[in-house]
């Protein structure tokens, strides 16, 4: 049997990218809702053919434009956190937020005429298998619509299927159910193998720790000046419309948001997820915290 590839980072953007613009310009044109090819590529004129084709640019940099306006949009950011994290382990902004996101992303820029690939998909699903490795008791072992469990197994193995249904067949990746295995068990499997890549957090985690409101604060002052330019609240803003003094608030160490804003936060200020959610709940939820880490 043959041991099968991950899809590279290049064609993965290029097969969201696509489907993405095919679908948006299908959209723009046919159904008469104007404005989404110029805010998500930046892009004003082309030409398009039918509805079974890819706009058409008059020049190269229109396109080479086009690509780097979509790579920066917040329509891209999940896929490539997910990107990072299910191929090469990196779980300092990808968290079940992402994952969700990149999911739901990708069934609204699918279609019959412009497809997620299916190797886009296997993308996917080794972040829901890496999620569950890290989080979750099990890992889901079955083939199903878009999921093919065993094969994203096998990809973050870096082997090929045979030899993950081998393992499960002899025990030596325990089996809860039949659709599922102990995910303590396929860890400890997969981290005996020399293709796997175990998930790791920056290594400058120790750098954003804070203890009170006060240093909490000073912490996202310090991220905001230095992104400089690159700092971008607009997520965050646009996603909380009724509070619009929340950077204020949570620069004077203020914290009154759901726990699901801590992925946005961690987005705009450039702070690991995983720490800055452990912070938060240390700081600001301590008798809770305690509860969960006794």
């Amino acid at each position: 049997m043959t041991k099968e590839k991950v899809i590279s980072k290049e064609d993965f953007f290029q097969n969201i990218y696509e489907c993405a613009l095919g679908n948006f310009s299908t959209m723009e044109n046919y159904m008469g809702i104007k404005g989404i090819i110029g805010q998500v590529f930046d892009i004003d004129s082309y030409e398009l053919g039918s509805a079974y084709d890819l706009p058409e640019f008059t020049h190269k940099h229109e396109e080479d434009r086009a690509k780097q306006h979509f790579m920066n949009h917040r329509i891209w950011y999940p896929f490539e956190c997910v990107y990072e994290y299910a191929v090469n382990g990196n779980g300092q902004k990808c968290c079940l937020d992402e994952i969700t996101d990149c999911i739901d992303f990708s069934h609204i820029l699918n279609s019959d005429h412009f497809q997620i690939s299916t190797k886009s998909h296997e993308v996917i699903t080794m972040a829901l298998v890496r999620y569950n490795l890290e989080h979750d008791t099990y890992v889901n072992y079955f083939n199903a619509d878009v999921c093919n469990y065993p094969l994203a197994i096998a990809l973050l193995a870096d082997v090929d299927v045979r030899t993950i249904k081998n393992a499960v067949s002899s025990q030596e990746i325990e089996t809860i159910t039949k659709i599922h295995l102990s995910a303590p068990s396929l860890k400890q499997w997969l981290l005996k193998r020399k293709g796997f890549k175990p998930t790791f957090y920056s290594e400058k985690d120790t750098s954003y720790t804070f203890n009170s409101p006060t240093s909490f604060a000073k912490l996202l002052k310090d991220c905001r000046e230095k992104l400089d330019k690159d700092f971008n609240p607009s997520d965050l803003i646009s996603t909380y419309p009724n509070n619009p003094n929340i950077l204020e608030e949570l620069e004077l160490g203020i914290f009154n948001l759901p726990m699901n804003s801590v992925s946005l936060i961690s987005k705009t200020y450039d702070i690991p997820y995983p720490t800055l959610l452990k912070q938060i709940l240390k700081t600001y939820y301590p008798n809770e915290y305690a509860l969960l880490t006794n």
